[in-house]
C-alpha cells in the first residue's frame, strides 16, 4: 500500500509471518495494481533488498556505484574460494 501513495522506488520486503510461509506478505506485493510499481525480493530476505536499494540509489551516485563494484568483486573472490575448499574436501 505503501508504493500507491509516493512516488519513490518501493521495495516490498515478505516475511513469514504465518503458517502461510510468507505467501500471504507475498502476493499483495506481486499483485499490486497497475501504474504502481514494486520491486521484490526472496521471503525472508532484508540483505538482498539493502543490496537493491544501494544499486537503486548507487545508480545516480558514481561513488556509491564504485563501492558496490568493489564489493560485488569482493563477494566473488569469496564464493570462488569456498568453491574451490569444497573441492578439495570432497576430493580427500
Amino acid at each position: 500500500m505503501a508504493a500507491s501513495l509516493t512516488p519513490s522506488p518501493v521495495i516490498g520486503l515478505h516475511v513469514r509471518a504465518s503458517v502461510m510461509d510468507g505467501l500471504d506478505s507475498l502476493l499483495p506485493i506481486v499483485q499490486m495494481r497497475r501504474g504502481v510499481p514494486v520491486a521484490t525480493v526472496v521471503v525472508k530476505s532484508a540483505p538482498n533488498a539493502g543490496l537493491l536499494s544501494v544499486r537503486t540509489i548507487g545508480a545516480g551516485d558514481p561513488d556509491l556505484l564504485v563501492r558496490r563494484t568493489q564489493e560485488i568483486k569482493s563477494l566473488q573472490k569469496r564464493i570462488n574460494w569456498r568453491k574451490k575448499e569444497s573441492a578439495r574436501n570432497a576430493c580427500l
